[in-house]
């Protein structure tokens, strides 16, 4: 394995790797068990038909295993349909340059493994609908930890465990895709902070590992997408806009139909993709974002299955098994 890979794994919460269940759990199931409490009272965030709701609170985990089973399976769900969606690429012999499907396939491969990945660090960006949310409501009301607040508000929220305190805190956005982007973006920097001083190994290998990340934070944050969400610029564009000559005729394409057609790419290291602006060449440049992205998270959770003793049953049977089937 890369010494990238190794230093990069250290800021990873290992709990997600040694889980034992086979539980199917996911962070959605979690929040409706219960297995926590308030680690803070409510706040106020907003008034609503004059009754007090909030969009962010903190949980005190109880059952920290139940937690990171959770955790693992959201990881182990969205890693295997990166992959398979990267796997799915293929070039279409009757329309060769046809590009189109290609980049929503790239698209949403590297979607799916910016999840898989910020839940190896520990956060999670999920729908939570009102049977969820309201388990956390009435445990308030239960445990005077409401503060007068008469409700949750349901939706999409970011969760981030504290590795420490195993507090999880929650806060709601709005846009499924771009603020999972940005926080995919801010949790580049929180690593490339904590790169120097928190993990060990030689000097040259940290800054390997940094400019790797400093290299893909810039490589999604180009002119216009400040938060982190170039990918979804561009497959927007040439989804919904038809442009870049990815659908017939091809007017103006200039990328090259048999390397975006290259599925099995993701198998090499993650620092081995181009991934610097080439405006003249926007589908090549987002297939290898795309693959530098799904590289990342294959080689995470490689290395992080391989150096745990008790391996992870939802790994080994989920991602690991599904790898192994199309990489024998």
């Amino acid at each position: 394995m890369s010494a990238e890979i190794k230093i990069l794994h250290q800021l990873c919460h290992n709990e997600i790797f040694e889980v034992v269940s086979l539980s199917m759990s996911d962070m959605k199931a979690w929040m409706a068990s219960s297995k926590y409490l308030l680690a803070t009272p409510l706040v106020k965030t907003k008034t609503k038909g004059g009754r007090d709701v909030t969009n962010t609170f903190k949980l005190q985990v109880n059952d920290v295993d139940s937690l990171y089973i959770a955790m693992a399976n959201d990881c182990n769900r969205f890693a295997q349909a990166a992959v398979e969606s990267m796997w799915s690429i293929n070039k279409n012999t009757n329309l060769p340059k046809s590009a189109g499907w290609t980049t929503v396939k790239m698209y949403y491969a590297s979607f799916y493994a910016a999840h898989a990945i910020l839940r190896l660090y520990g956060r999670s960006c999920s729908q939570y609908e009102k049977e969820h949310i309201e388990k956390v409501h009435e445990l308030s009301v239960i445990t005077a930890m409401d503060n007068n607040v008469s409700s949750i508000e349901n939706g999409f929220y970011l969760s981030s465990i504290n590795k420490t305190s195993k507090e999880v805190e929650y806060s709601k956005l709005k846009d499924s895709h771009a603020d999972t982007w940005h926080s995919f973006s801010l949790l580049l920097d929180e690593l490339l902070n904590d790169l120097p001083t928190e993990t060990t190994g030689l000097a040259r290998n940290k800054d390997k590992a940094f400019t790797l990340l400093a290299n893909l934070k810039q490589a999604l944050i180009r002119p216009n997408a400040h938060r982190g969400n170039w990918p979804s610029q561009v497959r927007n564009k040439i989804h919904y806009q038809h442009t870049n000559g990815a659908w017939f005729p091809y007017i103006g394409a200039s990328h090259n139909p048999d390397d975006i057609s290259r599925n099995s790419r993701w198998v090499n290291y993650p620092d081995k993709f181009s991934i610097a602006d080439k405006p003249t060449d926007v589908i090549g440049t987002l297939s290898n974002v795309s693959n530098c992205m799904v590289s990342l998270m294959h080689h995470l959770l490689v290395y992080g299955n391989e150096r745990t003793e008790n391996r992870s049953a939802i790994f080994r049977n989920g991602y690991i098994k599904l790898v192994n089937q199309l990489c024998p």
